[in-house]
């Protein structure tokens, strides 16, 4: 049996449009990143799937709640929150750079293995967030998902699920208002769309 994953990202944050560094810090949507959600719920009208799952960020809940008809299934995972980026939270590039040289140095150099103050590794947070999609797909094994989250999660998944290292997560955009499809036939994933 044929199983499907949609992936969607939350909509635009003031955060976002600011480019601030940001991924544990709570933020509520933007004007533009409801109107994103609206779309997103157009897109999601005649699709088939039995459960979301959504990150537990506001921003990601409320993309849920303006993109859907209550009543459906829903569960919140706290494991598909985005990366906590410590003491960078947000914070612009050049604050980072002028306050914390050596480590925005290493972390630019190996993001993997190097965390931000206070923060994830790149490996601690791709660990973390491949561990609650194996994790769903076990328990809703014959089930079409909608996995409403981050974009760095949206990365962890995807690599983890087409058999790529996690230094591949930077190859993938997602859009705000897109929706990613893997399918999952015979134990192993295929992208089926990307950002449509």
């Amino acid at each position: 049996m044929m199983t499907r994953i949609y992936l969607a990202r939350h909509g635009e944050t003031l955060l976002n449009r600011k480019g601030l560094y940001f991924g544990s810090t709570d933020c509520a949507l933007s004007p533009e990143g409801e109107k994103q959600a609206r779309v997103l719920g157009e897109k999601l009208k005649h699709l088939c799937f039995h459960r979301i799952i959504t990150s537990p960020l506001q921003r990601s809940i409320r993309t849920m709640d303006i993109a859907l008809a209550p009543g459906l299934p829903r569960e919140i995972e706290p494991d598909l929150r985005e990366m906590d980026f410590g003491a960078w939270e947000a914070l612009a590039r050049e604050e980072i750079q002028r306050e914390w040289p050596d480590a925005w140095d290493a972390w630019c150099r190996d993001w993997l293995d190097h965390s931000p103050p206070g923060g994830e590794t790149g490996r601690q947070f791709h660990n973390r967030v491949t561990a609650a999609f194996d994790r769903l797909i076990r328990q809703y094994r014959d089930e079409n998902l909608l996995i409403i989250s981050h974009t760095g999660c949206m990365r962890s998944i995807t690599t983890h699920a087409l058999g790529l290292g996690a230094e591949a997560s930077w190859r993938f955009r997602f859009d705000h208002d897109g929706l990613t499809g893997l399918d999952n036939a015979d134990g192993y994933f295929v992208l089926s769309f990307l950002n449509r």
